[in-house]
């Protein structure tokens, strides 16, 4: 649970089954059925800039000052019999100027975490969930005023660079990084976006995927003043995004407070579909694929011409599809190990070895043009517009759109919210099963007579209606 509090704006909210972020009003957010299955008895918390506990934090309405806390926390022990909820306060503490300001972090029993390191804007944590996996996680509440925001990127950067590993920071930033983030009056104006930028490209970082409407934060006002913002966001590093690589956010709208409350999964339930197979350009420098494309069309298969088309090709790709798994997993190790290879001959170079060197040399150059090929085709047009060649960049821009492309929740024809994957799957399902069974598509000549394009003339079609050739097929 993280609670962030500052006296100029409203502080996230964030819920989790592992971690929530409560918002000023803590009361009316514990109110909604969504929390109906938390179980306060079994949270610990780890306090910076605040002093309260689960039982005294449900009964605030306004700030969360060391007074107010003591007094909220006597009326809710009296109102249990004297019996206190089961909760560990961790002393990891920055207090902050006056009676606002700071974060509050709590987790549930079934995680261990330890916090490194906090301040009013930041705890930094190390979690290991209930899979046994470590992290690295940060809560963050980005400074209000922007002169002083920049210490919060130094500071979490000296953080990081100390603690190497799976990383995860999420909260309210208190940044937009580009006028597309900013609604309203001056959208244009971006201050403080560049030093943000700086700091998430030095680590890395990847944004994590986010549904749901794109702003986080309104400063309630109207008309012309009336500003939205997106401020709360998740930013991970490639190591921990192929930890979690399903993991996203989902922003819930703004109501009560001025922030949108933001719901986190690392691991959304599956079920699992195959995807469509795709032919892979790298096959064909393979000189195995050849010999199995060869083979399969070769084998004799009883049935009509049509028949056994179809028939080999399905054999063909499920050939292709096991050889091609087992080749691409193995290209990385290969082609490490003619690497080394090569430094040894070429440190202890004689005339015996010479053409081994060169073979190796040969393999390796046919090893590194596949991983780039295959590479290549996943990265899709930033390959062709950038040229890079095979890098950790394009590696992480790969696995970051393959995250982002999953479609997690979809407004069905009837406006309902669907989440579950076969809900979704069946709503794509019926929308164009109805739209191309529809009597009221548009009509081929309608669409020539608004987007003029060539047709093909009757000898045109006659010269393609023609049987044939052997000549005419090849590899």
């Amino acid at each position: 649970m993280t609670c962030s509090m500052d006296q100029h704006e409203m502080p996230p909210t964030l819920v989790d089954r592992f971690s929530f972020v409560l918002s000023k009003r803590v009361y009316d957010f514990f109110g909604d059925d969504s929390l109906a299955n938390f179980d306060s008895h079994t949270l610990k918390t780890a306090q910076a800039g605040t002093d309260l506990s689960l039982s005294n934090a449900i009964k605030q309405q306004s700030s969360l000052s060391k007074k107010r806390s003591s007094s909220s926390s006597s009326d809710a022990d009296s109102s249990r019999g004297g019996k206190r909820s089961k909760l560990v306060q961790l002393n990891q503490r920055e207090q902050p100027p006056g009676s606002s300001g700071g974060l509050w972090v709590g987790w549930k029993s079934i995680l261990s975490l330890s916090c490194l390191a906090s301040s009013p804007n930041f705890i930094f944590t190390s979690i290991i969930d209930e899979f046994g996996l470590s992290w690295f996680c940060g809560f963050i509440y980005g400074h209000p005023v922007l002169e002083l925001r920049g210490n919060v990127w130094s500071s979490l950067s000296v953080l990081i660079s100390s603690h190497p590993g799976p990383l995860f920071l999420y909260g309210d930033f208190n940044q937009v990084l580009s006028p597309r983030d900013k609604w309203g009056k001056n959208n244009i104006l971006t201050p403080g976006s560049l030093s943000f930028h700086s700091f998430l490209s030095s680590f890395g970082l990847l944004e994590v995927k986010n549904v749901g409407p794109w702003f986080t934060w309104t400063n309630n006002r109207e008309g012309d003043a009336c500003t939205f913002e997106r401020l709360d966001r998740g930013w991970c590093n490639m190591s921990w995004l192929d930890m979690f690589p399903r993991a996203f956010m989902t922003n819930l709208g703004i109501s009560r407070s001025d922030h949108a409350p933001i719901s986190f999964v690392t691991s959304p339930p599956s079920n699992f579909f195959p995807f469509p197979s795709r032919f892979e350009a790298w096959w064909l420098k393979n000189p195995t694929a050849f010999q199995i494309i060869s083979f399969t069309w070769n084998m004799y298969i009883p049935g009509s011409p049509l028949f056994r088309i179809v028939s080999s090709n399905k054999i063909l790709i499920k050939v292709l599809k096991l050889w091609a798994k087992e080749r691409i997993d193995s290209i990385p190790l290969k082609i490490k190990k003619i690497q080394s290879q090569l430094c040894n001959i070429q440190e202890n170079l004689s005339p015996s070895n010479v053409p081994l060197e060169k073979s190796l040399r040969i393999e390796l150059d046919s090893l590194l043009e596949q991983e780039e090929i295959f590479w290549a085709q996943r990265a899709k047009q930033h390959w062709l517009v950038l040229g890079d060649s095979n890098t950790k960049f394009f590696h992480s821009m790969t696995k970051a759109r393959k995250a982002r492309n999953h479609i997690w929740q979809i407004t069905s024809s009837s406006g309902a919210l669907l989440t579950d994957e076969i809900s979704i799957r069946n709503e794509f399902h019926q929308h164009f099963q109805s739209f191309y069974s529809s009597a009221s598509y548009f009509p081929l000549d309608a669409l020539q007579s608004v987007v003029p394009f060539s047709t093909l003339s009757e000898d045109q079609l006659a010269h393609l209606n023609l049987p044939f050739h052997a000549w005419e097929v090849s590899w």
